[in-house]
């Protein structure tokens, strides 16, 4: 189809005029680009646009990517990415429509460009800030592909609407950047753990306002044990889970303040989810909960 070529060929060229890319830079883009079909070069090409403006924005003109090769390593975790480009191309279409003639529904073109922008920019946020992990794209993508296409979309604007900083991610001093991004990180992290987002995101639908947080810090807490605890919250009573999170959260907070180990506090955390396992009264289970109160 022109359009998509035309498309594509206006976000080239609006990142290769703005940008200040080496020849090694572009030849190496131009190669990868070579071995992709469309959607692919598609998706490569948008991941470069949407990632520089995020990690460099409006100061092109002062930083020269060649002597920033972090910038273009964040970039090519995701774009060097099969199942990431893939994601990222789907994020701009609807729900699986079930129909092999026309799989999947379509959005306008403002929700589709809008939905597929948020995608990347919280991609490539969470690249950054975890440049040593290179399984996290994979982990991510996989979980956005469980959601239905509003799940999705909603979730991820949600999350971008946490990062209100004003510079750049690229021009942030990593102290900032730890302060700015926890609210980000503590919804990725956990993201990248739970192998059912749908009931992820009940069990926090479920939670009263004030309390929500306090839902996403403990369900970063329990790490693996993510779904186990959800699982919990989403069969228990409203006192039961309310008291179960204030137990985690402490334990979480013992842990940040150096007062209870890492081992410990996991040990007490699975022992905790374990109790749950079979069905008990609702006393028995809140006495219990009390009784190990910190």
């Amino acid at each position: 189809m022109l359009w998509v070529v035309k498309d594509m060929l206006d976000t080239t060229m609006s990142f290769i005029s703005e940008y200040q890319f080496s020849d090694e830079q572009l030849s190496a883009m131009t190669d990868k680009l070579s071995y992709m079909e469309s959607t692919h070069q598609r998706s490569y090409l948008e991941i470069t646009k949407t990632g520089l403006e995020t990690l460099v924005g409006d100061e092109a003109d002062t930083l020269e990517l060649e002597d920033n090769p972090e910038i273009i390593e964040a970039l090519d975790q995701l774009r060097d990415n099969h199942s990431t480009r893939e994601g990222i191309a789907l994020s701009r279409m609807g729900d699986d429509t079930g129909d092999p003639t026309s799989r999947y529904e379509v959005k306008d073109d403002y929700e589709s460009k809008r939905d597929q922008k948020n995608m990347i920019r919280l991609m490539v946020t969470d690249a950054w800030l975890n440049k040593d992990d290179i399984s996290r794209s994979t982990a991510l993508n996989t979980t956005f592909s469980e959601l239905n296409a509003e799940q999705r979309d909603q979730l991820v604007q949600d999350i971008n609407q946490l990062n209100t900083a004003e510079v750049p991610l690229a021009l942030q001093e990593s102290e900032e950047q730890n302060q700015q991004f926890s609210r980000f990180l503590t919804r990725t992290n956990t993201l990248a753990e739970t192998d059912n987002p749908a009931a992820l995101l009940q069990a926090e639908a479920q939670q009263p306002g004030e309390q929500k947080e306090t839902f996403w810090q403990v369900a970063e807490f329990a790490g693996d044990q993510v779904d186990a605890l959800v699982g919990v919250l989403l069969t228990s009573s409203e006192a039961v889970g309310t008291q179960l999170l204030e137990n985690l959260s402490s334990s979480a907070d013992s842990v940040q303040a150096g007062e209870t180990g890492a081992l410990q506090a996991r040990t007490e955390l699975v022992e905790t989810l374990s109790f749950f396992s079979e069905p008990r009264p609702e006393e028995e289970q809140l006495e219990y909960l009390q009784k190990i109160a910190r």
